[in-house]
């Protein structure tokens, strides 16, 4: 499986961390978000890796190239990293071969999340999501017509949208997806309908939201009970410092 990471944005947010640094290269713990990512995706079995970088890209491909893992990683530039991280994917275009699983730079997934969710081998495209959480208005949600008791996979029909807008939501989507080989040329067309649309603010999430009650299988995998962060203000990335520094980061992992 080939694993693709979105590392482009502005990081607007974490300002003025972000203002000399991509925010792939903000440190928690001694260690870059970045190397969070790709070490954890190596750990879960995973060594080819694409990352498309953008804001201050330099900086970032410096410090990918003199990574233990360089040599399991192709490096791309998205020229505008200002616009919605849809246009970051289209940069990878030529990479979308074979099974993809795809993430961001900014959230940090424990590994056995991660193995979790390539075990759980749904066909065509599969969302990780979970139930357990508080959801706040910049949250990705999800609406579903049922929720299968005692079941970790909804099938096509169960997804009935999926957007940070939604109003009457079941659960959280948490920033992963996996696109199969069979999938792969139907996920591309919607990728390309949303490119051409011109939309600036198009992200990856508008292109499962295209695809839902298409023809192409789209499954729920449930990761409810992990621990896990995404880094996107200043009071994100505090907390992942102390949990750090505290020497609870396996805590809350578990």
């Amino acid at each position: 499986m080939r694993a693709i990471i979105l590392a482009a944005g502005l990081g607007q947010r974490l300002h003025p961390v972000t203002g000399s640094i991509p925010k792939p290269l903000v440190s928690i713990g001694g260690k870059t978000l970045i190397d969070h990512v790709i070490d954890a995706l190596v750990e879960s079995g995973i060594e080819d890796i694409v990352v498309i970088g953008g804001y201050r890209f330099s900086q970032l491909m410096e410090h990918l190239q003199a990574s233990p893992h360089a040599d399991n990683i192709t490096i791309l530039e998205n020229e505008q990293y200002h616009l919605g991280n849809i246009y970051s994917l289209d940069c990878a275009r030529d990479c979308l071969q074979g099974d993809i699983l795809l993430t961001n730079a900014d959230h940090l997934y424990p590994v056995g999340l991660i193995k979790r969710f390539l075990e759980s081998k749904q066909p065509g495209i599969s969302i990780a999501c979970d139930f357990d959480r508080t959801l706040g208005r910049d949250d990705m949600k999800i609406r579903i017509e049922r929720i299968k008791i005692n079941s970790v996979e909804g099938s096509v029909s169960d997804l009935w949208a999926i957007g940070k807008d939604l109003t009457s939501f079941d659960g959280g989507y948490i920033g992963m997806t996996i696109i199969r080989k069979s999938a792969i040329g139907g996920y591309g067309e919607a990728l390309t309908r949303l490119v051409k649309s011109g939309h600036d603010h198009a992200s990856v999430e508008d292109v499962l939201g295209s695809i839902v009650g298409s023809s192409n299988s789209l499954s729920i995998v449930d990761l409810s009970g992990f621990g896990w962060m995404e880094i996107d203000t200043q009071d994100d990335l505090d907390l992942a410092r102390k949990y750090m520094s505290q020497g609870s980061w396996k805590e809350f992992w578990n």
